[in-house]
């Protein structure tokens, strides 16, 4: 009942934790029944909840000598730690599981090692071993006639052509995907694929069918209870009115994604949103508001080690003071965003703090600076090949050359 009720996306702790109150001198069963519990917390994303509950689960069935209990919960460990990021320890829980699926010729398990050892990979953007790993996992599906394990791996098999820019190849699995999810009732990754076609549209710029993609899957994941995923249909919600100016409902759906987002703990995402509702409040030139948001999302991107988010409020909070005409402050948020900026080769940003402290150098009526600083975020532009921003640089510089009384560089 409580496996269905997981599959179904419902949520049945209290039946759990009765169960192994109830059992504590079988350590099998109890075994099997924190396993079941782990996957409970999975589920609504409590991760330091679902490692306690799968460590004791192992622990009891290392126990009883119960190996295939055993790997399994080996295997949702390596699960636990890939959503937390831990990609080296998740790929070296998951190897272990394949070890003993393997010694206990248990292909389904094989299978699921399988295809999450690609999911790994693909967020370690190696693309060819995650494609050889979906392969061999597909041909395991197929012997199995596994349908639900089929949809799993196309649709990782998407991910990996979304990653190379094959939108046709990437549509074409989710959407085979898809059928199966339906085909298997499993609302979960029903969800998941329609959420992957609403971005395929959304890169296709196809706003108005990436937002029925994305509508129902959050309706799917409402039903399954998700928070996480809900979380996810949101933001991307939320992106479709931005690029729609339609700021308002942009700000609502990213709201409301915020909150999921702290429950979850989901440091990294929590400031995505607030550097979002930053951007809006900055639009709709509430600068107070805006400045609330960025520094917010700063104190986070520094808890979590995001450099490259770290630079990019701080680059907000230096176009904030500098709306404010406060220079010196202006100065020392985009000084500190270069500082921090060298540590991630980004050439894209620090051209972008250059052409800020040039800005500044204009207000201050320093010619000869502020040209100095406008070529190099020149240069910069050109080896990262951005073309437009190169254009809006060489212009501003012309300007400032005209200014100094100095005719246009044929460079």
């Amino acid at each position: 009942f409580t496996l269905w009720s997981i599959y179904l996306g419902s949520s049945v702790d209290e039946v759990v934790c009765l169960a192994i109150e109830g059992i504590a001198d079988q350590p099998d069963i109890c075994g099997s029944c924190h396993h079941t519990l782990g996957r409970l917390h999975m589920r609504f994303w409590r991760l330091d909840q679902a490692e306690t509950s799968f460590e004791h689960a192992l622990q009891l069935h290392r126990q009883v000598h119960n190996v295939l209990d055993e790997a399994r919960d080996v295997f949702r460990l390596g699960e636990v730690h890939g959503y937390r990021g831990n990609l080296d320890k998740a790929e070296g829980f998951v190897e272990s599981a394949r070890h003993l699926f393997k010694e206990l010729h248990n292909i389904q398990g094989e299978a699921d090692c399988l295809w999450r050892l690609a999911q790994v990979h693909v967020k370690q953007d190696q693309l060819e071993e995650a494609e050889e790993l979906l392969e061999h996992a597909l041909q395991l599906c197929n012997q199995l006639q596994d349908h639900r394990g089929k949809a799993f791996n196309i649709g990782t098999l998407g991910e990996v052509y979304l990653k190379q820019n094959k939108l046709n190849e990437a549509e074409q699995s989710f959407d085979r995907a898809l059928q199966l999810s339906r085909q298997t009732q499993d609302r979960v990754e029903e969800a998941y694929d329609l959420h992957k076609l609403g971005e395929i549209r959304l890169r296709q710029n196809k706003l108005d069918e990436a937002e029925e993609m994305f509508e129902r899957a959050l309706q799917l994941r409402r039903q399954t209870q998700c928070l996480v995923c809900e979380a996810y249909n949101l933001e991307k919600l939320g992106e479709i009115r931005l690029r729609n100016n339609k700021l308002d409902e942009a700000k609502e759906k990213f709201q409301r994604a915020l909150q999921p987002r702290r429950q979850m703990r989901d440091l990294v995402s929590e400031a995505y949103n607030l550097q979002k509702l930053g951007e809006i409040c900055l639009q709709q030139n509430k600068l107070d508001q805006a400045e609330e948001m960025f520094e917010r999302a700063l104190q986070l991107r520094r808890q979590t080690q995001g450099l490259v988010g770290e630079v990019f409020n701080l680059q907000k909070l230096g176009e904030i003071r500098l709306q404010q005409n406060k220079l010196d402050e202006a100065e020392e948020m985009i000084q500190r965003a270069l500082k921090v900026g060298k540590q991630t080769q980004n050439l894209v940003g620090e051209a972008y703090n250059f052409y800020m402290l040039a800005e500044v150098r204009l207000r201050q009526n320093k010619l000869g600076e502020a040209g100095e600083l406008l070529e190099h975020s020149l240069q910069l532009y050109r080896q990262a090949e951005d073309s437009g921003s190169e254009a809006i640089v060489s212009k501003k510089l012309t300007e400032v050359r005209l200014l100094r009384g100095e005719g246009p560089s044929l460079n």
